[in-house]
């Protein structure tokens, strides 16, 4: 609880005014130290067999490359045992890609005619698993070598949050609202900001993003539609990626 005393001359306005700024000196100190911002969100370490597994190769094929010197050692090796962060892992495959038969063996990537994949998580309540499915779907590919891009179009924040971007307290930067505002928007490519996972980025979103549908009542028109807005800002970074998935509000 925050003291309130005011002074006997003192105004209304200014002891709400007062009272605001302490709440919100205090929501603040509290978010900093729940949240602890300087901590920064890690992937755990892969064992060989599951580094082989992802890399899609046998284990003695793993060997080999050690042996021959392909693939440089990690720096993580316990009794033998060789663990790799998913940054040695997607190294490895940047490696094995430049010798392989098969282009896009190691990293697949989509060739020149095809289409840049957007899929759309939707369902019209809350608590259905909509940002878990998201997440879970973008490591899965992260993990075997596609470009993912995660765009958070709900104001809550929740997918940026499991994303190690934390929206309550992270105040500057831009968001997904900056990209498909009517007003000045900015570049999608300014928005879009690397994870701590390998090969996934997020266009992150925070509270704001609730002010983008009163103003597309105000803005839109049939010439253009406000889910043009998305569609418009995503063409602007789809030679990044080879996978959109998009964390959608309930309404």
């Amino acid at each position: 609880m925050i003291p309130v005393t005011p002074l006997a001359n003192e105004k209304p306005s200014a002891l709400a005014t007062d009272i605001s700024e302490r709440l919100n000196a205090a929501i603040r100190e509290h978010l900093l130290s729940a949240f602890a911002p300087d901590s920064t969100k890690t992937l755990r370490s892969f064992s060989a067999p599951e580094a082989a597994e992802l890399l899609g190769v046998s284990g003695q094929f793993m060997r080999k490359l050690h042996s021959e010197g392909t693939i440089p050692e990690p720096e993580d090796v316990r009794g033998g045992r060789r663990f790799y962060t998913a940054q040695e892992v997607w190294d490895a495959r940047e490696i094995l890609e430049k010798s392989s038969r098969k282009k896009g063996r190691y990293l697949p990537r989509r060739s020149g005619d095809e289409k840049l994949q957007v899929w759309q998580l939707m369902n019209f309540k809350g608590g259905s698993s909509k940002s878990t499915t998201s997440i879970h779907l973008a490591h899965y590919f992260a993990l075997r070598g596609y470009r993912v891009l995660v765009v958070d179009l709900d104001p809550q924040g929740s997918l940026t949050s499991m994303c190690g971007i934390s929206p309550e307290i992270e105040f500057d930067g831009l968001t997904v609202y900056d990209a498909i505002r009517y007003d000045d928007p900015v570049s999608m490519a300014d928005v879009v900001v690397p994870t701590y996972f390998p090969g996934l980025s997020i266009a992150p979103s925070r509270l704001m993003l609730s002010e983008f549908e009163t103003e597309s009542a105000v803005h839109s028109n049939p010439d253009q539609p406000f889910f043009t807005r998305i569609r418009n800002a995503l063409s602007q970074v789809e030679g990044d990626f080879d996978l959109v998935l998009m964390d959608s509000p309930p309404q």
